[in-house]
């Protein structure tokens, strides 16, 4: 089992926009046997900029890992 957490600012050059935003994931491994493994992610991140508006995406990722 994973968790992640994120925060950013950011400032532009020459603009008086700055930018915020976070995110949040969590993620599992399932061994099914001892050479295979499935995984499963989701991410997700949120954004708010005055000149872009705000801004969410949403990831899932899956995946099998094979090992000799």
């Amino acid at each position: 089992m994973r968790a992640l957490a994120n925060w950013s600012q950011a400032r532009y050059v020459h603009s008086s926009n700055i930018e915020n935003g976070y995110g949040l994931g969590v993620g599992g491994d399932y061994k099914v046997n001892a050479h295979t493994a499935v995984t499963a992610d989701y991410n997700f991140d949120q954004s708010d900029g005055l000149s872009s508006g705000v801004q969410e995406a949403h990831q899932v990722t899956v995946g099998i890992t094979l090992a000799r």
